[in-house]
């Protein structure tokens, strides 16, 4: 309310330029943490499974879902 008073005068863009400048960084970091806890797994314990699954198909369906957050 400090930046913009009356909600009517709300710059849409100007909003979801913050709003994105806030979530992206952190949307990063996670999948770059994901990345490295994929490629450091130990490929020779039991729990490795968990990290690298057996036969999961990592296709372009998978990838959205990441992004879009709909993978539960």
């Amino acid at each position: 309310m400090a930046r913009e008073p009356d909600l009517f005068s709300l710059s849409w863009v100007g909003f979801y330029a913050r709003r994105a400048a806030r979530i992206q960084p952190m949307l990063a970091v996670s999948i770059l943490l994901g990345i490295a806890a994929l490629l450091l797994a130990d490929r020779t314990l039991a729990q490795s499974g968990i990290f690298l699954g057996t036969g999961l198909p990592f296709d372009a369906s998978f990838w959205i879902s990441l992004a879009t957050f709909s993978f539960n």
